[in-house]
């Protein structure tokens, strides 16, 4: 399936993108939109519908969606129902999510619950409402699924370890949902972002730093020094990462090929990290994270010791 080229006069396929707002979902809308697709494009707050109908014009529809909401959800997809009408939709771009930071060993299990809530849950609960709307019309047999996942489906990162597991699970729920549409004529793909520079380090950073606050004294004085030195080197790395527009191109090109292919990495250090955590065994990988993020890299180095038995 080809795109309409910007000359053409037919208006071009419907996709549906979640978390535009900002960083990697507004990179996802703002690229669309140059290669003529129309963009149903959620977000939480009213005043970004009026920006992002400012910012992108006629091609954008802006819609307000809390993914977490299941009467939210059924409204937004009832929206983009009549939006689409017999036309149907070509493709949903699974991307808004939230990261989590903080050791498993402290971590609220609410916290690890809405993590998933969001990055997973929600996630699914969409494709379910929407798939009646990508076997409909002209695309019924050539529509995507685009699932925002991340660079740790090759490796997992200290501190992550929720956010690293919910973007695991949709990986493996996409994988067995691309199985399942095949017949369909449906392409499942996993979007795998490696370093991308946006404005959601700083939500990780306040996050983690209540996080910290809330610890008991024991688990503070064991985590501290880690996660702070941890939170540091990562926002570096954010710092020097591609900018979002990078993962805008890349979803122009899973939607305008003919034949996807199930996973596209994309950003700063990508294919790096994915070959590391490919090649490596996970003793030598675990020490060359260590020492990417400063963390302790001998037993008993970290603050406070456990007591012999």
């Amino acid at each position: 399936m080809r795109t309409p080229s910007p000359a053409s006069a037919s208006p071009g396929p419907w996709v549906f993108v979640t978390g535009a707002s900002s960083g990697i979902g507004r990179a996802m809308a703002q690229a669309l939109c140059r290669g003529r697709y129309r963009v149903i494009a959620t977000v939480r707050q009213e005043a970004d519908i009026f920006r992002l109908k400012e910012e992108l014009g006629p091609d954008v529809f802006p819609l307000l969606l809390d993914v977490t909401d299941e009467a939210s959800r059924r409204d937004a997809c009832a929206s983009a129902r009549a939006l689409v009408g017999a036309e149907g939709l070509y493709a949903l771009m699974n991307n808004a999510g939230i990261g989590v930071a903080g050791p498993v060993e402290c971590l609220p299990l609410d916290a690890l619950r809405h993590q998933f809530e969001v990055d997973v849950f929600a996630q699914i609960a969409l494709v379910q409402l929407l798939l009646p709307l990508l076997r409909l019309g002209r695309y019924a047999r050539a529509g995507r699924i685009v699932n925002t996942c991340s660079i740790s489906d090759y490796t997992t990162m200290p501190f992550f370890g929720a956010l690293c597991a919910a973007k695991q699970a949709l990986h493996g729920l996409g994988d067995a949902l691309r199985q399942e549409l095949h017949s369909s004529g449906i392409h499942v793909v996993a979007l795998e972002p490696a370093s991308i520079k946006t404005q959601a380090m700083e939500k990780v950073k306040a996050s983690s730093g209540t996080l910290l606050e809330s610890m008991p004294s024991a688990q503070q004085q064991r985590y501290g020094g880690m996660l702070r030195q941890f939170i540091e080197k990562f926002a570096e790395m954010d710092r020097g990462g591609s900018p979002p527009s990078v993962v805008g191109e890349t979803v122009r090109r899973i939607l305008d090929a003919d034949r996807p292919r199930s996973r596209y990495l994309t950003g700063r250090n990508g294919r790096l990290l994915s070959f590391l955590g490919r090649a490596l065994p996970d003793s030598v990988f675990d020490a060359l994270k260590r020492r990417m993020f400063g963390l302790p890299t001998r037993f008993g180095s970290e603050s406070t010791r456990p007591p012999c038995g």
